[in-house]
C-alpha cells in the first residue's frame, strides 16, 4: 500500500476511535512522526505499523497489503515473512529474489535482509574462487546496508573488507605473473574468473 493510502487509512481509524494523535503515539513514536505518517509524508517501519495496528484496532495484515487481496498477490507481510524464512535457510539468492519486489512499505526491512543475504551469498561464492561475483555482491551489499531505517554501518564495513580482501589477493594474483622468479611460497593462485598466465 503507498505511503498516501496508508496514512490516510490510519488517520480514518484514529478519527473514528475519536483518538488524538498524543493519545495514539503514547511514548513509542512523536505525534510529529504520527502526523507525517498520516499526510503520507513518511511510511512507518513494520514495528511502528504494528504498534499503530494494535492501538487502532486494525488487522496488520490489512495495513500491509499491497493489493485488495482479491487477485491473490502475497502482500507485503508476506513477502516478508518469506524473506525472512529464506534468510535463515541461508537460501540467500532466494532472499535477494524476494528483494526486488521491494514495496515501499517494507523497503527498509528488506534492504537489511538483502545486505546479509548478499553476503552470506559471497562467502560462499569464496571457495569457488569466483571473484567478479563477489565483487558485485559486496557493492549490492553495501548499497543495501547503507540505506533505510536499518542501515547498517557495521554490515557496510564487513563487506567493503571482503571486498578489500579479494582486491588484495587478485593483486597478489597478478604480481605473481610479474615477477615469475618468486619462491612458490610467494606465488597466488588465480582466481576461478582470471585468465591463468601462458608458460
Amino acid at each position: 500500500m503507498p505511503a498516501s493510502g496508508l496514512g490516510k487509512k490510519l488517520k480514518e481509524a484514529r478519527l473514528a476511535k475519536k483518538m488524538t494523535q498524543a493519545e495514539v503515539v503514547g511514548n513509542f513514536i512523536t505525534r510529529n512522526m504520527l502526523s507525517q505518517i498520516e499526510s503520507g509524508a513518511a511510511m512507518p517501519s513494520v514495528k511502528t505499523l504494528s504498534y499503530l495496528a494494535g492501538v487502532l484496532d486494525i488487522p496488520l495484515s490489512e495495513l500491509m497489503g499491497d493489493s485488495d487481496g482479491h487477485d491473490g498477490a502475497p502482500d507485503s507481510f508476506q513477502i516478508l515473512q518469506e524473506a525472512k524464512k529464506r534468510l535463515y535457510a541461508a537460501d540467500y539468492a532466494g532472499v535477494l529474489i524476494l528483494c526486488e519486489t521491494m514495496p515501499d512499505i517494507i523497503q527498509d526491512e528488506l534492504s537489511a535482509l538483502g545486505a546479509r543475504a548478499c553476503l552470506g551469498l559471497a562467502h560462499a561464492m569464496i571457495e569457488k574462487d569466483a571473484l567478479a561475483d563477489i565483487t558485485r555482491l559486496m557493492r549490492q551489499a553495501i548499497q543495501y546496508a547503507s540505506q533505510g531505517l536499518y542501515a547498517n554501518e557495521a554490515l557496510a564495513a564487513e563487506c567493503a573488507l571482503l571486498l578489500n580482501q579479494q582486491a588484495t589477493r587478485l593483486g597478489q594474483y597478478y604480481l605473481s605473473l610479474a615477477a615469475p622468479g618468486l619462491p612458490d611460497t610467494q606465488k597466488t593462485a588465480a582466481p576461478a574468473d582470471q585468465p591463468e598466465a601462458a608458460e
